[in-house]
């Protein structure tokens, strides 16, 4: 029994060794796994205090473009209403041409249809034969072989 024990001993030593050595394994890889965590803390926090200052400059970025863009707005606004007067004053003065074509040329037309009917009138008078004058008939007491 004696060598029972001796193997009894000597597994029991293995056993305890492969526990010792599982143990100090175990040690190492709880510090490597925590000084892990730590570094992935601070990256964690590295990163995010660059994404707040990147989020505070899109922020930033963000309302300018939507100030530039009110703007260019306002001013796409301002000259579309100005081009609008513009062809509005335009196609009036056209219509006021129009009218003034209109009414000048049938001014001229009345003018020439008031010249034409004098000329006409004046020519017709021209042309038409005056009447004869008739001579009174001669009287008992006159007579021209005398």
């Amino acid at each position: 029994m004696e060598t029972y024990l001796n193997y009894l001993t000597v597994f029991i030593g293995i056993l305890t060794a492969a526990l010792v050595a599982q143990a100090i394994i175990l040690f190492f890889v709880y510090r490597r796994v925590a000084k892990l965590a730590d570094e992935l803390e601070k990256t964690v926090a590295s990163v995010s205090d660059q994404s707040a200052k990147i989020m505070a400059q899109v922020t930033k970025l963000m309302n300018e473009l939507n100030q530039q863009a009110s703007r260019y707005g306002q001013v796409g606004r301002e000259i579309s209403s100005r081009v609008q007067q513009t062809v509005n004053g335009f196609l009036d003065g056209i219509e006021k041409v129009g009218t003034m074509a209109t009414s000048g040329a049938s001014a001229v037309v009345r003018e020439t249809n008031a010249a034409m009917s004098g000329i006409f009138t004046a020519v017709s008078r021209l042309l038409r034969r005056p009447e004869r004058k008739r001579l009174p008939p001669p009287s008992a007491n006159t007579s021209s072989l005398h």
